[in-house]
């Protein structure tokens, strides 16, 4: 029988902040690659959010998707339906960008050949010094989103053991590593985490995790709440109301 991607209910604040988080990310390019001028108060605001922004739009990605697909059975057809997705959702738009560039910049027609296989798998972001050329300055992250995209099988199939330690694990190590390389990074003079696929797929690992981590909480505590009703005690609600209100914000 084929497989179903597994639907929920959108999270519709998460959507806002993934917003939120990608306009600023392009108001920073705006400013820094087209010369566009919000005023200086603005300007310094966006380009100062742009980290931290862009490391909460890959983890709100996780915690978003894994929350769509956590209740799906992990299988092969699953595998394929959940990549179909996840690639239509933002290959085509990509690809438009990838093939209108040269006739918007004719000069770089020569540059746009020689790159084009690099543009069309989608692994600019393994060469940094790239970002000055054609628009890889605008469009390293979609290397980092595939790679997310195609990492988060193997993430879900590992948080199907269902303890708690695994998961927590799966939050501290990656956030361990990136606050480590805050340290070594400069200490070394080493490139930044900024575009690293790596990096970004480890933000995208802890808002997997950070999701599991929640609904499997709830789950515990809403079990828990109906053993002691039918034991006989009284039902404690507030944490059922807590989970509800948290539920309601997404």
């Amino acid at each position: 029988m084929r497989h179903e991607i597994h639907k929920k209910h959108r999270l519709v604040f998460i959507d806002i902040m993934k917003i939120i988080c990608a306009l600023i990310v392009f108001m920073r390019h705006s400013v820094t690659m087209f010369g566009c001028n919000y005023g200086h108060f603005i300007n310094e605001c966006v380009i100062g959010l742009t980290s931290p922004a862009m490391s909460c739009f890959f983890v709100v990605s996780g915690f978003s998707i894994h929350y769509q697909q956590r209740n799906a059975e992990t299988s092969s057809q699953w595998i394929r339906d959940y990549l179909k997705k996840r690639f239509t959702s933002i290959i085509p738009s990509y690809f438009l960008v990838v093939l209108i560039w040269p006739l918007v910049y004719p000069s770089q027609f020569k540059d746009w050949v020689l790159l084009l296989p690099i543009n069309l798998l989608g692994v600019q972001t393994l060469y940094r010094t790239l970002f000055g050329i054609l628009h890889n300055g605008g469009t390293w992250f979609i290397s980092c989103l595939l790679l997310a995209y195609v990492m988060y099988p193997v993430i879900k199939s590992v948080l199907e053991c269902n303890k708690k330690w695994v998961t927590i694990i799966m939050i501290l190590i990656p956030q361990f590593l990136l606050v480590y390389s805050n340290v070594i990074v400069p200490r070394f003079s080493l490139d930044g985490l900024y575009s690293n696929p790596i990096a970004r797929t480890a933000e995208f690992m802890i808002g997997v995790a950070f999701s599991e981590l929640m609904f499997s909480l709830k789950k515990d505590i809403i079990s828990a709440n109906k053993g002691k009703y039918l034991m006989g005690g009284k039902k404690p609600l507030y944490t059922q109301y807590f989970f509800n209100a948290v539920s309601q914000l997404f």
